[in-house]
């Protein structure tokens, strides 16, 4: 099986990183754009089952260290830690405080997953198991449907494609896996 990086997760909000890394969230929906007409016309899907890809996430600048600034992950301020030296924390090198996670540079990705579906499906199709796989069983007083709905709401609803839309979506499902041993073909930070 292959171990060569296809490229970066969809972005993921700050709430459901950690739900990713922990290996709860399993799944996501994601819109398919432009909405098709019906379920034949989907050719192309932007992932493919074995594909290896990495969980981008924010990175924060710190300077308590005596030589300088150094890069933190920004959700649990956990040291960047060099690829060719992992004793040695990474250069803050951006100009701005914090470094979006659309923006992290793949080898200082620490969460990879093998994805192990793609499907489209209408929004409202899914299933207990799946709010489940999505990471929506946290929330006591809901069902995990009831859950996802909300949070579907809450991200995508402002975008144009409410729970009551029942839009079409992709349905992108993974497990983590280790570390690849050489996760990009770049030389590492001097």
């Amino acid at each position: 099986m292959s171990t060569e990086i296809a490229g970066p997760l969809p972005v993921f909000c700050a709430q459901l990183r950690p739900l990713v890394m922990k290996g709860t969230k399993r799944m996501t929906r994601r819109v398919v754009v432009p909405q098709p007409v019906n379920s034949d016309m989907f050719q192309f899907a932007p992932w493919k089952p074995g594909e290896i890809r990495y969980l981008r996430e924010p990175l924060t600048r710190c300077t308590w260290h005596k030589d300088g600034a150094f890069a933190d992950y920004a959700d649990d301020r956990a040291n960047v830690r060099r690829r060719d030296n992992p004793e040695r924390y990474v250069r803050w090198r951006w100009q701005k405080s914090v470094l979006p996670s659309i923006f992290m540079p793949a080898e200082y990705a620490r969460t990879f997953v093998r994805i192990e579906s793609v499907r489209v499906e209408r929004l409202q199709d899914i299933t207990e198991e799946d709010a489940r796989q999505e990471g929506c069983d946290y929330a006591p007083a809901l069902t995990p449907i009831g859950s996802f709905m909300k949070l579907w709401d809450r991200l995508n609803a402002a975008r144009g494609y409410p729970w009551s839309s029942n839009c079409w979506v992709w349905v992108l499902s993974w497990k983590l896996i280790d570390k690849p041993s050489d996760p990009t073909n770049k030389k590492p930070e001097e």
